[in-house]
């Protein structure tokens, strides 16, 4: 990305609509895009709750992250008293497909894991795929969104249709449920990415981080560090910096950027013989790319062996810590083109065998962990249509919207619950801002910077919080028939305390049973339908909008608790 983007600037990016002749022409009252677990908790709930709908995926996999190597949960500090409905029905089903009796993990901790808080990916899939087969909701793989058309009326605009790759979908309503905010982006939604400044929201934790020469920040601990001391240059002529080291401009300390936390892959790895696949060297192998592990190790930092904790002998890993995140590559990620982002998706994936084979190879790497790494292989009943490689980067953060409301650290850092009218689900994990967002130079030495626990990794202290409704809208004028439950709006800070699977689910829950409403016209403000406009430029007679700001959250509060979602801490509605 050219230029320094400040994450308090709002992007509003106009759709640019190029006509094709499409196979097909498809209406359904409800349009997904995403097969997040958000994005499928959308789907089965708008089905459930009586609608026609549609999930579109660009991919080959349902699921996301949870299928694509995430295999622990991140339910938080109090799942017993937040996690319901669908979510806590997606766990459910795992449980049974284990033959494992249903219990929620122990409160006020959230490392330990234990079936259904941990699953092999495939069972998690089959789950998924489980949950949209019975709910009857139509999934069209390998559609990728290629545009959005749009209608005015009445001081509002709708989404009329969405172009794919392989066909135009109408829909009264439409989510967008992708971890990359995709669909709110060319559909004309206002959004950022980065971080803010901490006068932008008022938030202490905002910002860029102070350096390694402020020894105590009281805002939080700083995570992701690397030993002090590592030389940042090549040679002594201190001209050129070692790969992974980023020399140029960085934000004044509290100040915005357009830097994202860290991405990675979570490596579904195994050393059982009988399901074992080699890993693949890379396309081109640069010993020079790892220098800066070869110095941390010098300086005392020690790489770690995965454990199996995965059923089936399997790992969930992050590689190697901050060095497997590849320091600085995600970057360009969030705003860029589809091409742009398949592209950094495979430098990821070529710098995580280069790690690999580092490890495996490399004299500075002691013999006995070279020979350990050599008994780790893929899992050959994973990931069978990607060669058993995990089909999901990690992305943790990318556009977020700026919505109707916008959730800030003052909405998810307290230590007492507190009531929001218009919420729709509860979320209970502590701000984890992933790191580095940044490997940079300071004081002459390589630093990481922008990792950051608040106030530590999960506190018990700090109370479970209320996710609004309003965090999914777009503001009034831009896509007035557009639920955004994953990207949703909220700040830098905010958006890493409910970037979670689990919460997801929670929000994607909401969206759906709300974008069923406002299609149905159920508790919802008339919207007016002005077929024959229509019919003139989507192409279909009658297709009526669904005002999604115009659903009574009353009623959809009530029914979601009666669905069995969670709106307050412990208050769960059990159907007699």
């Amino acid at each position: 990305m050219s230029g320094i983007l400040k994450a308090s600037r709002v992007i509003l990016f106009s759709a640019v609509y190029i006509c094709h002749a499409y196979v097909t022409e498809s209406s359904f009252d409800v349009v997904v895009y995403g097969a997040t677990p958000g994005g499928v908790t959308s789907a089965v709930a708008a089905t459930r709750h009586g609608a026609t709908v549609a999930l579109l995926y660009p991919g080959e996999y349902i699921g996301g992250a949870m299928t694509g190597g995430l295999s622990n949960a991140d339910y938080g500090m109090h799942a017993s008293s937040v996690i319901g409905g669908l979510s806590e029905e997606f766990f459910r089903r795992v449980a049974s497909h284990y033959n494992m009796n249903f219990s929620f993990p122990p409160d006020n901790q959230c490392g330990k894991h234990a079936i259904p808080w941990v699953s092999e990916p495939h069972v998690a899939e089959q789950v998924f795929v489980d949950l949209l087969t019975s709910a009857n909701v139509s999934t069209f793989r390998e559609s990728r969104i290629v545009s959005t058309q749009h209608q005015t009326s009445d001081n509002k605009r709708y989404i009329t249709s969405i172009e794919t790759t392989d066909n135009r979908y109408f829909g009264s309503v439409i989510i967008d449920a992708s971890y990359e905010g995709s669909l709110m982006k060319l559909a004309g939604v206002n959004y950022t990415w980065g971080r803010e400044a901490n006068s932008t929201y008022n938030e202490t934790t905002a910002g860029r981080l102070p350096g390694i020469n402020i020894k105590h920040w009281p805002f939080g601990v700083r995570s992701a560090q690397l030993p002090s001391g590592i030389n940042p240059f090549v040679d002594a002529t201190n001209t050129s910096l070692i790969t992974g080291v980023w020399g140029g401009y960085v934000a004044p300390v509290g100040g915005a950027d357009d830097r994202v936390g860290s991405y990675d892959w979570r490596l579904t790895l195994t050393d059982s013989k009988s399901n074992w696949v080699p890993i693949p060297q890379p396309d081109a192998y640069h010993p020079e790319q790892f220098e800066i592990v070869r110095r941390a190790m010098k300086l005392g930092w020690k790489p770690s062996f995965p454990s199996f904790s995965v059923p089936g002998r399997k790992t969930d890993w992050k590689m190697f810590g901050t060095f497997g995140e590849h320091p600085n590559a995600q970057w360009d990620y969030p705003n860029g083109t589809w091409e742009q982002q398949q592209a950094i998706v495979n430098e990821f994936k070529q710098y995580a065998l280069g790690l690999i084979h580092f490890f495996r190879v490399d004299s500075s790497v002691p013999e006995s962990f070279r020979q350990k790494m050599m008994t780790l292989g893929l899992c050959r009943d994973e990931y069978n249509r990607s060669a058993h490689w995990m089909p999901q980067l990690y992305i943790r953060s990318a556009l977020r919207m700026v919505g109707r409301v916008v959730l800030t650290q003052r909405d998810v850092v307290h230590t007492s619950w507190v009531d929001v009218e218009n919420s729709v689900g509860v979320a209970s994990y502590t701000v984890d801002i992933p790191g580095p967002v940044q490997t940079i130079v300071e004081n002459g030495q390589v630093v990481n910077e922008g990792a950051l626990k608040v106030p530590y990794f999960c506190d018990p202290a700090m109370a479970p919080f209320a996710l609004p409704y309003g965090i999914m809208l777009p503001r009034q004028g831009q896509a007035d028939n557009l639920l955004v439950p994953v990207a949703v709006s909220a700040s830098h800070v905010a958006f890493n305390a409910l970037r979670m699977e689990p919460t997801w689910m929670v929000l994607g829950h909401a969206a759906g049973v709300a974008a069923a409403m406002a299609a149905k016209g159920t508790n919802a403000a008339p919207t007016p339908s002005h077929a024959a406009d229509h019919a003139q430029t989507a192409g279909v007679l009658g297709q009526r909008f669904g005002d999604v700001g115009a659903v009574n959250v009353s009623h959809l509060r009530e029914t979601l608790r009666a669905d069995g979602q969670v709106l307050r801490p412990g208050d769960r509605y059990r159907p007699q």
